[in-house]
């Protein structure tokens, strides 16, 4: 029998015939190929194709891509600064690996690793604090994306984190209720009741309300309105400003000394917030909070749910459906609207079919 090039006829594991015999690097191959010489030329070419590219796949570093991704993809977006956490903490957890050696095992086991580790930001108050589910199904999302670029690349064969379950998320739903915010306000600092009125009469988030330029407050229009070029969804959106929002911005405008921004570039007021949280004896409040009681109020007063989506800049009412708060009142008011319906049908005459026909 002729002899021919990486094919070998012997006896092995799986029986007599054509095995491949190949390196590649440091890597020897010899995998059964068949009996039929034929087929196993053609099987040989595949089968050292497919070698040659794990190899390639081998050297791609995920730290060194990781490291790629950051400067080609997240700077284009709103989140950059979230994703070099992520990022931060994925290439920690898989210091040293491989893209292709990274496993779905691999992303679970990183899953429960995080959610046992302290919560960096709140180790000086709750030491206990773990990492919430939440914070690590974004980070599963950002190794996702990151993964799916790599399999785009052809770095990768397959996505690891692809059907990776998440934590289940509860939804914050924390408004204000019984005089808070009339506690809040009288424990603040100036600078914060400002802040504090404008989010709960126009429904700003945090850094939109940060980054608002007198420019995009408009006094002068037939309804006064606040300008939001660009928010979290990626869209425009105008608010009208109540009584209280125009004379608080106008009282503002006036002690601006030529400052662009409306806040005057105040870009953090966590300190001063906990301090009026503390005063004020309220737990568990956020800033974010106050943007939740404005849409909560909003929808109490029987607004539609569209407009209140619109107003906050939400993508879908489905994130606007979070803010409907039912009471018990509220479903005894829902089912006692049918009575009148009732009565107007016990009020009706009722002909029996066969005193109908007599009649007739």
């Amino acid at each position: 029998m002729a002899k021919e090039k990486n094919l070998v006829w012997r006896s092995g594991r799986e029986g007599i015939g054509y095995y491949a015999d190949f390196s590649i690097g440091r890597n020897r191959y010899r995998p059964f190929l068949g009996t039929d010489l034929k087929a196993a030329k053609i099987e040989l070419g595949r089968v050292r194709a497919e070698k040659y590219e794990d190899q390639r796949f081998d050297n791609a570093s995920f730290s060194k891509f990781a490291d790629e991704f950051l400067e080609t993809h997240s700077k284009r977006k709103k989140s950059e600064a979230s994703d070099r956490i992520y990022v931060e903490n994925l290439k920690r957890f898989f210091k040293g690996k491989r893209l292709a050696e990274i496993t779905s095992w691999d992303v679970e086991r990183y899953q429960a690793a995080r959610k046992e580790e302290a919560k960096t930001r709140t180790r000086d108050r709750d030491p206990e604090a773990k990492v919430s589910g939440a914070t690590v199904n974004r980070e599963i999302s950002c190794l996702h994306t990151i993964l799916s670029k790599a399999k785009k690349a052809k770095k990768v064969k397959e996505n690891a984190a692809d059907g990776i379950r998440k934590f289940h998320e509860i939804m914050r739903t924390r408004y204000l209720v019984n005089g808070e915010e009339e506690r809040l306000i009288e424990a603040s600092v100036p600078h914060l009741r400002d802040i504090i009125r404008l989010i709960l009469n126009t429904g700003l988030r945090r850094g939109e309300a940060f980054k608002l330029k007198w420019s995009d407050v408009h006094f002068d229009d037939p309804v006064p309105s606040i300008f939001i070029r660009e928010s979290k969804s990626g869209r425009s959106r105008m608010i009208p400003m109540n009584a209280v929002a125009f004379d608080l911005l106008s009282r503002l405008r006036e002690a601006a000394n030529g400052n662009a921004f409306v806040l005057n570039g105040i870009r953090d007021v966590k300190r001063s917030f906990n301090t009026a949280k503390e005063k004020a004896e309220i737990k568990d409040l956020h800033l974010h909070d106050l943007r939740h009681t404005f849409a909560s109020r909003l929808i109490q007063q029987g607004v539609p749910l569209p407009v209140v989506s619109k107003l906050l800049g939400h993508a879908s009412i489905t994130m606007t459906m979070r803010y409907v708060h039912c009471t018990e009142e509220d479903y005894v008011k829902a089912v006692k609207s049918l009575e009148k319906y009732a009565e107007k049908a016990t009020s009706a005459v009722f002909v029996p079919a066969s005193s109908a026909a007599a009649i007739s």
